[in-house]
């Protein structure tokens, strides 16, 4: 599965060959050090200690939509997506009896057509970004914008109109939809048009028809 971000590199170790004298000096370091660690932390809440512990830890999440060959899964980080949906954070706390809270695997069961694995990125990107203007996953990966057909992926998983947060209960639905709406109307062209709004139509997708009406017409 592929990772939203990559892991920290390792600091690299220094050698122990050294001097009695420097030795010394640097279990002081490290005694300073470790005092200097401690107050810093005592002036951290709860919740900040955790983002701090989870930022350099490796995702401990991975996300499932479809089955099969069809099937996209990437892997994501518990406390991002969890503060960004009320879904995930209900499916991925692990005091609850949701069997995705102790597995840390969330498997996705949206009405057919399936996404596809580019709109699944961008809606877990915009999870982390605020925006679908790149999807920005590991340090290997390049910025992108989503096509017209993903953005109207991304309003496929996420509903059928801006009121509530949708399927997955998310935070800020209005202002996901809304970008991908306006990939879409940017998207356009006049070979795809009226495929793209057939599209629309079977998937009930009635506030994206707009741009592409005004495109046809």
């Amino acid at each position: 599965p592929r990772l939203w971000r990559s892991s920290p590199t390792p600091r690299p170790t220094t050698s122990s060959s050294s001097s009695s004298s420097s030795s010394s000096s640097s279990k002081k370091g490290k005694s300073k050090k470790g005092k200097k660690r401690s107050s810093d932390d005592a002036g951290l809440n709860d919740d900040d200690q955790a983002a701090a512990a989870a930022a350099f830890a490796p995702p401990d999440c991975t996300v499932t939509i479809g089955s099969g060959e069809g099937a996209t899964s990437l892997r994501a980080d518990r406390f991002v997506v969890a503060s960004r949906s009320d879904f995930f954070r209900a499916c991925l706390d692990k005091s609850s009896s949701f069997q995705e809270g102790a597995s840390g695997l969330v498997r996705l069961d949206v009405p057919a057509p399936m996404p596809s694995a580019a709109a699944v990125r961008g809606l877990l990107g915009f999870m982390y970004t605020g925006s679908h203007s790149s999807s920005s996953s590991s340090s290997s990966s390049s910025s992108s914008s989503l096509s017209a057909n993903d953005a109207l992926d991304v309003l496929h998983v996420t509903g059928q109109s801006d009121e509530g947060g949708g399927y997955l209960q998310l935070r800020d639905n209005e202002k996901l939809r809304s970008q991908a709406r306006a990939l879409i109307a940017a998207g356009l062209e006049d070979g795809s048009a009226f495929a793209l709004l057939r599209r629309v139509h079977a998937m009930g997708q009635q506030e994206a028809k707009g741009p592409i009406m005004g495109h046809v017409m």
